[in-house]
């Protein structure tokens, strides 16, 4: 169960996009915009902790400050906003904007990578079949 620290306006209005049924390329094209601690938790509640089985590594996304999601093998994937007590294996460094439509797939995305660049194909790729499907 995902809980979350906002008035019931809020809720209210995410509820409403949810119901919209669009993708999230089709709501970046609608003007929709995520903070990037919002994009990336949609994006780690999309991932079935079954697809994560066999991985293991913690992605960075920087843009004024840090969020990061931590791929635990078989666990859902767990977000902060804290640096993480181990490796950080990538980062990626990009607007705010950028982040939904970079998860989504969205072509002219631009954003620097370090690191290894294999956990956010996976994530890309897990978050894809998430809400293609």
């Amino acid at each position: 169960m995902a809980q979350l620290a906002c008035e019931l306006r809020t809720v209210s209005s995410l509820a409403k996009l949810v119901r919209l049924r669009l993708s999230p390329i089709q709501l970046h094209a609608a003007g929709i915009r995520l903070d990037p601690p919002v994009a990336l938790a949609l994006a780690a509640y999309a991932i079935d902790p079954l697809w994560t089985l066999g991985h293991r590594f913690t992605l960075a996304i920087v843009d004024a400050s840090a969020t990061y999601l931590e791929v635990r093998n078989g666990l859902a994937p767990a977000l902060s906003g804290a640096a993480p007590a181990g490796p950080v294996q990538t980062t990626v460094r990009c607007s705010a904007d950028a982040v939904l439509p970079l998860f989504a797939g969205e072509p002219g995305v631009v954003a620097g990578v370090q690191g290894e660049r294999r956990p956010l194909e996976l994530v890309q790729g897990w978050f894809q079949d998430a809400t293609i499907a």
